[in-house]
């Protein structure tokens, strides 16, 4: 096989699909949230929160802090962070708040601090949602199926650069290595449907706080799009996958 327009478009559209999977796996932005609920009204002045697949981003100003000594602007990990100095911020039925410091990532400190739902009452405060809706919320991501969805958005980054890389050496120098299609057509299969599983683990994640309602203002980000712009790439790769290997057997025939 010979380099050609159709290889050279799979090249093109798989390294864009593999930019949009890359940002998608490291950026907070997959839902975002500006409201605050009705129960938060007195103590919230204002809370903007980024959900991601790694951690979660925190915007909160409370009334009454006129120092801003409790305001929170800062990403945390959902895993690891071991080590780490996050802040957790509490509150009263008095008007106080209540700071704690930890090394604990958010995943740890929550299961770590489920006595009287603790840890997702503070939570709730600094991201403006209802305790019971994050809670869901923190049993779901981290548990098998926040896991399942990094696995799968992971997956679909590996599987687009394995096929990258696969269309580089058959269009480029091994012109006659068959094999080299047959894995980059697998390859965006596998990438297709772990996409698909994807969005079907992050919906799933993501329900309780999504339909909340309560004054709180849960909206798509710009990373749930770009996971289906990703796909599309994927999509239009894997026919020029198709288009490539059609044109190179042509020529053959020609050939002949």
């Amino acid at each position: 096989m010979g380099v050609s327009g159709w290889g050279v478009s799979g090249i093109i559209t798989i390294l864009i699909a593999v930019g949009f999977g890359f940002i998608c796996v490291v950026t907070p932005m997959w839902f975002t949230n500006v409201g605050v609920a009705h129960q938060h009204d007195t103590i919230v002045q204002s809370a903007e929160t980024s959900v991601g697949l790694i951690g979660m981003c925190f915007d909160v100003q409370f009334k009454g802090d006129k120092t801003n000594k409790y305001k929170v602007k800062e990403c945390y990990p959902y895993f690891g962070g071991a080590g780490g100095s996050y802040r957790y911020i509490g509150h009263t039925n008095l008007p106080s708040f209540q700071e704690h410091k930890s090394d604990m990532a958010i995943c740890s400190y929550y299961f770590a601090h489920q006595g009287a739902n603790k840890a997702a009452k503070e939570i709730s405060i600094m991201t403006g949602t209802s305790w019971v809706d994050i809670d869901f919320f923190l049993q779901s991501t981290c548990g098998s199926l926040g896991k399942a969805s990094i696995a799968m958005a992971v997956l679909f980054l590996a599987l687009t650069v394995f096929t990258l890389i696969a269309l580089v050496f058959v269009v480029f120098c091994c012109k006659h290595q068959m094999w080299l299609i047959t894995f980059a057509r697998v390859s965006t299969t596998l990438a297709a449907i772990s996409s698909g599983v994807l969005t079907f683990c992050l919906m799933s994640q993501v329900k309780g706080i999504k339909s909340a309602g309560d004054g709180v203002d849960v909206r798509y980000g710009f990373c749930f799009y770009f996971e289906w712009v990703g796909l599309f790439f994927v999509l239009v790769g894997s026919w020029c996958i198709e288009k490539h290997a059609m044109s190179q057997k042509a020529k053959k025939v020609d050939l002949i």
